[in-house]
């Protein structure tokens, strides 16, 4: 009888302690759950923060200046001596400040022959030198280009020159010109008495005028681009300005 009595008074505290135990362990679970709820509002809350941030950043970040258009215009001076390809009256003019060694003048070369085939009769190319002093064949090619100009053959020159931009050099000039059917002696005196620097230096001092800061460096209209255009940037800005040269062209009539 007594042992019952013992082993009732032990259970009873058994369960007592099973019963305190359980609450504490409720309470701690409670506990894990709170924090646990309130570190995730607070991760939430910083994720939103960073968004915001994100944001406005997104917002008030200013235009990239090498990829948008539309910076102020300046009237670019264009010279007779500017070698110009068009086959018509060329209501849109195409200015380009071009390096014969630049990959970027390169690059919109494909571009832009596109274009003037694309709208030909209604745009002209104006090219004018702009050699970086850090391509140290740039000049030259420059200067033979002119001489091939002096024969009527610029524009072939031109192109021979970005097909061969890896490998220009004296002996490529030459080979340019007997490909080309110049008079040789005619070229190497114009090349070798450096006849036509006068004239790529006027590139040079035209587009340090008017803030050149890049090549290709291309104007057209209104329009300033310091970087190479794509096919379909060029046709947007040639539409806009032949649109403003037509209406323009209407109202004096």
């Amino acid at each position: 009888m007594q042992r019952s009595k013992i082993f009732l008074i032990g259970l009873g505290v058994f369960s007592v302690l099973a019963l305190m135990a359980f609450f504490v362990l409720v309470s701690l679970i409670g506990q894990l759950r709170q924090t646990a709820a309130v570190q995730e509002a607070g991760f939430k809350t910083t994720n939103n923060q960073s968004q915001e941030i994100i944001s406005n950043i997104n917002q008030n970040a200013g235009p990239d200046p090498l990829i948008t258009p539309g910076e102020p215009f300046y009237a670019a001076v264009v010279r007779e001596t500017d070698p110009v390809f068009s086959s018509g009256d060329g209501l849109v003019k195409i200015i380009e400040f071009g390096d014969f060694q630049c990959p970027y003048s390169l690059q919109v070369e494909s571009p832009l022959n596109k274009i003037l085939l694309e709208f030909k009769g209604k745009a002209a190319l104006i090219w004018k030198d702009f050699a970086n002093p850090a391509h140290t064949e740039a000049r030259g090619a420059a200067i033979a280009a002119r001489c091939a100009d002096k024969q009527g053959k610029f524009w072939e020159y031109h192109d021979y020159l970005f097909e061969n931009q890896d490998n220009l050099s004296r002996d490529l000039y030459n080979k340019i010109a007997l490909e080309l059917k110049l008079d040789l002696a005619t070229f190497n005196k114009c090349v070798d008495g450096q006849e036509t620097v006068e004239l790529v230096g006027q590139g040079m001092a035209d587009g340090q005028q008017i803030g050149v800061d890049a090549t290709p460096y291309i104007i057209i209209g209104k329009r300033v681009f310091n970087y190479a255009l794509s096919e379909e940037e060029l046709r947007q800005a040639v539409e806009k300005e032949l649109e403003n040269q037509e209406n323009k062209k209407a109202k004096n009539q």
